[in-house]
Formats: C-alpha cells, sequence, structure tokens
C-alpha cells in the first residue's frame, strides 16, 4: 500500500542502487524540463510513433505520458524511452489506443500472415484471433516462451488492439533454427531503446551464439549479451562486439532493476497516478513476477496499473490475480 511519505526514502534508495550497480559516474542533474525534452527528441526520431500524439512532462523523477497512440507497441516503446533515460525512475502512462482504428477480420488476417511467414516464428504452430472488441489470442503452440512473447509483440504492433491475450501451449520438444534465434535476437535490438539502430549481427550454429558489431558503452554491450540469451543459446561469442564512444546515447542507460526495486518502482508511480487515488494494493515478488494484489479494485483501476507496469525492467511479468479465483490477468514485458 502506497505512502507519501515513502517517496524520498524511494528517491534516495533508487540513486544510491543507480551509482552502486555502475552506471558509470553520475552526470549533473537535469532540470524537469530537461528531461521531458530529451525524452520527446528520442520519441520523434524515425517513424516507429508515426500517428502518435504525445505529451511528457517529469515530476519527481517519474514521467507522465499522455495522448493517444495507435499501436500497443507505439506505448510500450515510449515506456522504454522513459526507462532508459537516466534520472527517470518509473512511467505513469495514460495513453489512449486509438480503437477506431482497429477492424478485427484485417486484425486476424494480418498477424496470421506474420506468425507463418516471420523467420523468428519458423516452425511454431500459432493461431490468431480477433475479437469484436480490439482484442487479440494467439492460440496453439510454441517451442519456448521467447517464441510467444515474439508472438506477442507483433500482436502489439496491429493498430487499434488494446489488449493481447496469450493461451497458446509450449511444446519444448521441438528444436528451434537457427535461423529463427537469430530474427528474434534482431527482433529484440530493435525493441530496446539503448540498443535499436546499432550496427550489430548474430549468427547462430550448434547452439552457440557470435555478435558482432559495435555499440556506444561497455553497459550497453553486458546488456546486449544478456539479452541474447535466450531460448535454444548455450553459449555466447562476443569477441567481436567493440566500444565505439560515438555511439554513446547520451543522458540514457540500464537501469537493471532487482525485483524488490521494481515494488519500489511500481509503488512510486502508481502513487503518481490519479486514476489509483484512494486505491489499496500490495506488491510481492513472486519467482521472477511482481503480483498485484487489490482486494476492491475496478476494471478501469486494473487497466490503469498494466498500463503503468508496461516496460518495467527487471520484471519478467506483472501479474493482476483477478477477483473470486478466477484466474490472472498478467502482462508480458520486453
Amino acid at each position: 500500500m502506497r505512502s507519501n511519505s515513502v517517496l524520498p526514502w524511494i528517491l534516495a534508495t533508487l540513486l544510491f542502487i543507480g551509482i552502486d550497480a555502475g552506471w558509470g559516474r553520475p552526470a549533473p542533474s537535469a532540470t524537469e524540463a530537461e528531461l521531458a525534452q530529451r525524452i520527446e527528441r528520442f520519441l520523434s526520431r524515425g517513424d516507429r510513433m508515426e500517428g502518435a500524439s504525445l505529451t511528457v512532462a517529469v515530476r519527481d523523477h517519474v514521467a507522465i505520458l499522455g495522448g493517444r497512440v495507435a499501436t500497443m507497441d507505439q506505448a510500450e516503446w515510449a515506456a522504454a524511452v522513459c526507462y532508459a533515460t537516466d534520472e527517470v525512475y518509473g512511467a505513469v502512462q495514460r495513453f489512449e489506443v486509438d480503437e477506431a482504428l482497429y477492424d478485427a477480420a484485417s486484425a486476424r488476417d494480418s498477424l496470421q500472415h506474420m506468425f507463418d511467414h516471420a523467420p523468428g516464428l519458423e516452425g511454431t504452430k500459432l493461431k490468431a484471433s480477433a475479437l469484436a472488441e480490439p482484442k487479440i489470442v494467439i492460440s496453439g503452440e510454441a517451442g519456448d516462451l521467447d517464441e510467444i512473447e515474439l508472438a506477442r509483440e507483433m500482436a502489439t504492433r496491429l493498430a487499434g488492439v488494446r489488449e493481447v491475450k496469450v493461451t497458446a501451449i509450449l511444446n519444448p520438444i521441438r528444436p528451434r533454427p537457427a535461423t529463427a534465434i537469430e530474427a528474434q535476437l534482431g527482433f529484440k535490438v530493435l525493441d530496446d531503446p539503448l540498443l535499436a539502430g546499432l550496427p550489430v549481427r548474430f549468427s547462430v550454429r550448434n547452439h552457440k551464439l557470435r555478435i558482432v558489431g559495435e555499440v556506444g558503452c561497455h553497459d550497453v554491450r553486458q546488456q546486449l549479451i544478456l539479452q541474447s540469451m535466450i531460448g535454444g543459446i548455450q553459449e555466447v561469442d562476443h569477441e567481436g562486439l567493440r566500444i565505439n564512444p560515438e555511439l554513446r546515447e547520451e543522458g540514457m542507460g540500464d537501469k537493471r532493476y532487482h525485483p524488490e526495486d521494481c515494488l519500489k518502482v511500481l509503488d512510486l508511480v502508481f502513487g503518481m497516478d490519479p486514476r489509483l487515488d484512494g486505491v489499496r494494493y500490495r506488491l510481492r515478488c513472486d519467482r521472477g513476477r511482481v503480483v498485484v494484489s487489490a482486494p476492491a479494485i475496478t476494471r478501469g483501476q486494473v487497466n490503469a496499473m498494466i498500463d503503468d507496469s508496461r516496460g518495467l525492467p527487471g520484471a519478467g511479468q506483472v501479474v493482476f490475480p483477478l477477483p473470486g479465483g478466477a484466474g490472472e490477468k498478467a502482462l508480458s514485458q520486453r
């Protein structure tokens, strides 16, 4: 349960954790306006946020994001950029997905085509369904959780989709082709603000991954190596991965939150979100998952918590047990 009295302690603890974890020597503190401008500049690059209308503000080291987005992926990308920005510890996400862009038949056909032809999903038996409401259901069979997460990420790129539900089952006996692993690694790089656009290449042979290319600093190099340890990889050869300081992204870094830190960040963010005023909840860690328990909560408040949990570093999954023993509502993370 949140308490405003813990806010200074949370901020001081997170700052200590960041320095102790080796994020580098702290730069002079930026103003809240400068932090918001840094986030806005990064989000304006390329066409990733095309069609989105955003507002960004920073208050007490928390980014406040608002506006309208065309896809869930745009909201996830904006959250990831906030978490990669130095001196920003969390993000209140008040995006509205433009549901007017949703067409069930088109969404189903497009996603099924991606499942059938995406190199990263070679050999899977995944099926796409689209409900009348802006919701996608992924069923069928995959070899590991990395493939299921890749399928979920593809679904979030569909215009107007507000929710993705995964009911697919795992068949770990099926071997995964090297080409599929290489394709997924390329996809993961594009989804990380600290890695997107870096000149890196992946090749897999006999469960051994070779990474060649350049990154901006040692921390990003280590992050790329760690993120490359996905299903099917037993060894990583990173001798060909060099550091080029010219590629360093100023004012951004990997925060490396531990599960306990995730609880503090979520508590901080929930406390800054007016949609959650008066809500009583508890947070706990369970085998790498963050579990949010709230005995009396509305659907809108659950959705607000899911939005605010998006992109949280260090959490494999954020889970919301449903009332009356009806199961769980889970949010996959990047």
